[in-house]
């Protein structure tokens, strides 16, 4: 709760908070989401609640409609987005997940993307400008947390690792923009 903003409180795991319409009329040339886009935990193979979740996200469930800030935002802006844990799965969810399958699914049925390079996760990359973006995936291939500590540990898995060096080693971008999200922290790296 924000005592600040009365009555924009989070319901359902979704948010209509105003930083919304903040970040909207700033009118950003890209926005990067890098996870958490509703807190729904799904731990299922379950594609319906993951639709049900995105809805529920761009209309603040279906209260607000088309007047929810959250999908104001996503439909006026330049945006991408890869899932984190509680849009994935359970807190610190990994590939062994058992919505794996429905959160990638679903996120190529209604989630706007470059392209998606594999069947299974969503790490994708784009160039503007001189700019490379590379929008990594760090759930899908995951090991979970309980793993020892080995050289075969992944956040990102073999495949997605080799696509990345391969976009790496043949773009003639200036410069390197790649996400990371991890639990509680999201960041941008600039190469």
């Amino acid at each position: 709760l924000d005592s600040s903003y009365p009555g924009q409180v989070v319901s359902n795991a979704v948010s209509n908070h105003p930083v919304f319409d903040t970040i909207r009329q700033w009118d950003p040339l890209l926005m990067v989401h890098l996870g958490d886009l509703h807190y729904r935990n799904i731990d299922t193979d379950d594609q319906a609640a993951f639709r049900q979740a995105y809805l529920d996200a761009m209309t603040f469930n279906d209260t607000l409609g088309a007047t929810a800030r959250q999908g104001q935002l996503y439909r006026q802006s330049q945006w991408v987005y890869a899932f984190d844990d509680h849009d994935f799965g359970h807190n610190d969810s990994d590939s062994t997940s058992p919505s794996r399958s429905a959160a990638n699914t679903v996120y190529r049925q209604v989630v706007p993307s470059y392209q998606v390079p594999d069947v299974l996760g969503i790490y994708q990359a784009w160039v503007v400008g001189r700019v490379q973006f590379i929008l990594w995936d760090t759930r899908s291939f995951r090991s979970p947390g309980s793993d020892p500590q080995s050289p075969t540990k992944t956040m990102l898995g073999a495949a997605q690792k080799e696509w990345m060096r391969g976009i790496l080693s043949s773009t003639a971008a200036e410069l390197h923009i790649s996400s990371s999200n991890n639990s509680d922290t999201h960041s941008m790296t600039i190469v």
